[in-house]
């Protein structure tokens, strides 16, 4: 029988990214097709081999999964998204804010003031967080709401600050699949993030919060990227994460007015 013509690995119509993360057999099976077949049987066997391997791959990337570990596939946005540490520094930050409230007394009068929380029906953060901290002045007269910043809760969102901030800033990302199936599995509309977008993109922006605290970034912040210019200047780790939180929570109070309901 003759010998069938030089097939060259490139040649056959397989993805080469996909390919490249195959383990060492299958680099073997690669180079071997790069030799001359010495028949066209042989040659379609040989092809059929490689691409049972890259089939594997192929589905859902399954098999390249299987060498990283789940942080490494999350990211480390989503990553951030299921922190339980982050949850309770979140809450230790809120408990630090409403004491120091609580021992400030009402800012109208100088009284003291007695606790009267919100009750919050938290979605995409933990259960127990169904209050949000304030006071009211337990003076006769005065009567004045006190609510202290959060760093649980921004504005009066559903949803809390950490889902509204990371879930915002993936939507920049590459990764659009993962982030919608986030959002499928948040339960958030379609509709909510689009309001979410325009609220980064307009009003955040051009509140007076923004203009006069982002002096502090060098270089610029690209605006058209928000908020994910301010997770990538603060950091995705997550005492820098907390950070960001920190630096947000003005607006959780009423003298973020100014910047809009969300």
């Amino acid at each position: 029988m003759a010998n069938g013509p030089d097939v060259p690995f490139r040649d056959f119509p397989l993805n080469r990214r996909i390919c490249q993360g195959l383990t060492k057999p299958l680099a073997a099976e690669s180079s071997c097709l790069s030799m001359r077949f010495s028949g066209k049987r042989h040659a379609l066997e040989s092809e059929g081999r490689l691409y049972g391997a890259c089939n594997q791959l192929r589905k859902g990337f399954c098999s390249l999964l299987l060498v990283t570990t789940q942080k490494e596939r999350e990211g480390p946005m989503e990553s951030l998204l299921q922190d339980k540490k982050l949850h309770r520094l979140l809450e230790k930050v809120d408990q630090d804010l409403a004491e120091a409230a609580r021992v400030g007394g009402c800012k109208h009068c100088g009284g003291k003031v007695h606790r009267a929380n919100y009750e919050r029906k938290p979605r995409g953060g933990p259960s127990e967080w169904d209050e949000r901290d304030s006071f009211c002045c337990a003076e006769d007269g005065c009567r004045c709401r006190l609510t202290p910043p959060s760093v649980r809760f921004l504005g009066r969102k559903v949803y809390v600050g950490v889902i509204v901030v990371l879930i915002s800033a993936m939507r920049h990302g590459p990764n659009t699949r993962r982030v919608e199936a986030l959002r499928e599995a948040l339960g958030i509309d379609v509709r909510t993030l689009r309001r979410w977008r325009e609220w980064w993109l307009s009003t955040f922006v051009d509140s007076a919060f923004w203009k006069q605290s982002k002096v502090r970034f060098m270089p610029p912040l690209d605006e058209r990227k928000m908020p994910l210019a301010l997770v990538e200047a603060f950091g995705s780790a997550r005492d820098r994460f907390l950070e960001l939180m920190k630096f947000l929570s003005p607006l959780t109070t009423t003298s973020g007015k100014e910047v809009g309901a969300m």
